[in-house]
């Protein structure tokens, strides 16, 4: 039975209150990795598999929004509130969140010293837009004005840290897991490389993917919602893709690895 809500929120405030002071008296401080990402690209995938690294701590999202660099350590209370312990896992030097959504994030925030790199993840349009259709019966034009605006913000973003940053393509990361993965423990520079499997949590899972998918502990490429989508707005929607990718790699975002032809039709006007 839920615990109602009129419980609940002081029941957290006092948890996240006693997880503050048992950071500040054991004197921790950490480093954060954002992954910007959209909504259906494998974010909460890709999350855990950063938080399941033995230097890493959280996964899936916050839902926090960083105003100031000052915002920063809300992130190492909410992960400690959603899986229920007192501070994050020893030995673990950096915090993950993964953010799919416009507003969370300020200039200030992304120019921190404290985020020393950020991880892009995109998806071609097809797959991305089923799965929202799908999942929040969403009609077509609402996901798609999500997705399109969603990329703009991620080519803004690309901008102001393009050097410490990679993208990595849904694509590549579920058919070639192990070189993008490789590529990413590279430029995070972790001792021990990141891991095609993971273990899912109660807490994300769950609302991230209503499918076994996150369930599994590894990498599993989503079956096919076999929604019809118009062709005038899929080909919209591809077209803002492709600008988003290059415009991201224009910037000198790092890639993991480069995208085979046949994962994406690149749109012709």
């Amino acid at each position: 039975m839920p615990i109602p809500l009129l419980i609940k929120k002081p029941i957290l405030a006092a948890f996240g209150k006693a997880v503050e002071i048992n950071l500040a008296l054991q004197g921790r401080h950490y480093q954060y990795i954002f992954l910007l990402a959209h909504m259906r690209s494998g974010s909460t995938l890709l999350s855990h598999i950063l938080g399941g690294n033995p230097e890493f701590d959280g996964s899936g999202e916050s839902h926090l929004t960083y105003r100031t660099a000052a915002d920063l350590p809300k992130l190492a209370v909410a992960i400690c509130q959603r899986e229920r312990k007192l501070s994050p896992k020893a030995g673990a030097k950096y915090l993950v969140d993964q953010i799919n959504y416009n507003e969370f994030l300020t200039d200030e925030v992304l120019a921190s010293p404290l985020i020393p790199r950020f991880v892009f993840l995109i998806r071609p349009p097809g797959p991305s837009l089923e799965s929202m259709m799908s999942r929040f019966k969403w009609p077509e034009n609402i996901a798609y004005d999500y997705y399109r605006e969603r990329l703009k913000m991620l080519i803004r973003y690309s901008q102001l840290v393009h050097e410490r940053s990679i993208l990595i393509e849904y694509d590549n990361l579920v058919d070639r897991s192990e070189e993008t993965l490789a590529a990413l423990t590279n430029f995070i520079g972790v001792r021990e490389p990141f891991r095609p499997s993971f273990e899912a949590t109660k807490a994300t899972a769950r609302s991230a993917d209503p499918s076994d998918n996150m369930w599994s502990g590894k990498i599993i490429r989503t079956k096919s919602h076999r929604i019809d989508i118009s062709k005038g707005l899929l080909d919209e929607a591809t077209g803002a893709f492709w600008q988003c990718r290059d415009q991201i790699l224009r910037a000198g975002v790092k890639p993991a690895k480069e995208t085979a032809p046949a994962t994406a039709a690149r749109f012709v006007s």
